[in-house]
């Protein structure tokens, strides 16, 4: 059974309807000129996605000792043992909560098996990652914290800064 996914750009005022990965963009009224881009909308538009992402999230005051800086990075050595990854450099983003690793790997390697292999570590998971290979090395950003950490009072801004914090923290190791 096809799904049909329709999808509105308010701030674009564009309406994409994608069915079956064909887009069908509406064309502008003949009378109407088409937009141009200026900097006072790509400051609106930036503003805008700010005020999406909102503040970064402060840990808990009872934070569990697994999840600091010193628990997480225990939990990886151990995971990069097991998974047969030599770590080059590795650290803690501690900016906001979650916590998130990032750093480097020898070599190019596939991170299929670090889900199940979190699995097995009591108290951890695998919250995403970001991966990527540059000369010989593997880069990483990855979250271990377990989703029902998160206090549902912040879960819905942690998960709107979560991907970009991991793109972020991964694009200052592929350098």
């Amino acid at each position: 059974m096809k799904t049909r996914l329709t999808l509105a750009l308010v701030s674009c005022a564009t309406l994409v309807v994608a069915d079956g990965f064909t887009p069908v963009y509406p064309a502008p009224p003949p009378s109407q000129p088409t937009s141009t881009w200026t900097t006072d909308k790509a400051r609106s538009a930036n503003a805008a996605i700010m005020k999406y992402l909102g503040e970064p999230v402060p840990p808990p005051s009872d934070l569990d000792p697994k999840y600091t800086a010193e628990g997480l990075i225990a939990a990886w050595k151990t995971t990069c043992t097991k998974l047969g990854f030599e770590l080059d450099r590795l650290a803690v983003d501690d900016t906001e909560f979650p916590f998130l690793l990032f750093g480097t790997i020898s070599g190019n390697h596939d991170f299929q098996a670090l889900p199940a292999t979190l699995r097995a570590m009591p108290g951890y998971a695998y919250g995403g990652s970001v991966v990527g290979r540059n000369n010989g090395t593997t880069y990483f950003s990855v979250n271990l914290m377990p989703y029902d950490q998160f206090s549902p009072a912040q879960r819905e801004a942690i998960q709107r800064r979560l991907m970009i914090r991991l793109q972020m923290l991964a694009a200052i190791r592929s350098d």
